[in-house]
């Protein structure tokens, strides 16, 4: 078992506003041996983001990244709504007003927007890219559920064979499973070792 990152909910500028300061993060990080510290990009959608909001993000993110730089981890954003991550404009924007080596950012695809659109934000990402999480979710607004990793067979093996381009080591990581099951696991876990051999030839 290879611990590849730390999934913490530090959030930029929140946590530090409630009193969650990045050192307990960061020592949590260190504990478990964790190379990366997932953090999220602020608790403000793009569209809500003002200017001066952006910068303090920005800010904090080379803070917090130099901070685990000191320990030898990185931080990387995760790619969700409710923050600056939320579009593939203003992931992009981010990563690069950063500009910060130790600051990179995982992947999933946006279920609200189509294959193309997808496509091009993990290509826009992917010179920062670290992690890709992995599910298949299907239909729209409520009647929106998971679906067995195999029935995204034309999505993932698109979305895997662009990640595969990355130059740095990066991981695809199954996130969620439909039902929950041990049984789902193991056949996604079949499914996806399929598509990642194809995807590296």
């Amino acid at each position: 078992m290879r611990v590849v990152f730390y999934g913490s909910h530090y959030r930029l500028v929140r946590s530090e506003e409630e009193k969650q300061p990045f050192e307990w993060t960061l020592e949590t990080a260190i504990a478990l041996g964790a190379p990366t510290i997932r953090v999220w990009a602020g608790g403000v959608g793009s569209a809500d983001a003002s200017p001066p909001y952006r910068r303090r993000v920005e800010e904090e993110s080379r803070r917090v990244a130099a901070l685990a730089a000191a320990e030898g981890l990185s931080i990387a954003y995760e790619f969700q709504g409710g923050t600056l991550t939320d579009t593939n404009a203003s992931a992009a924007a981010l990563l690069r007003a950063v500009d910060h080596e130790n600051v990179r950012t995982y992947w999933q695809p946006n279920h609200d927007e189509p294959l193309g659109y997808n496509l091009d934000g993990l290509r826009t990402v992917l010179p920062w890219l670290t992690h890709v999480h992995v599910h298949h979710f299907g239909g729209d607004g409520p009647e929106r559920k998971q679906f067995p990793l195999g029935e995204g067979h034309e999505q993932w093996t698109r979305y895997l064979e662009v990640a595969a381009a990355a130059e740095r080591e990066r991981f695809a990581l199954l996130e969620f499973v439909a039902g929950g099951t041990v049984e789902q696991l193991g056949d996604d876990a079949r499914v996806l070792k399929q598509w990642l051999n194809q995807a590296n030839g």
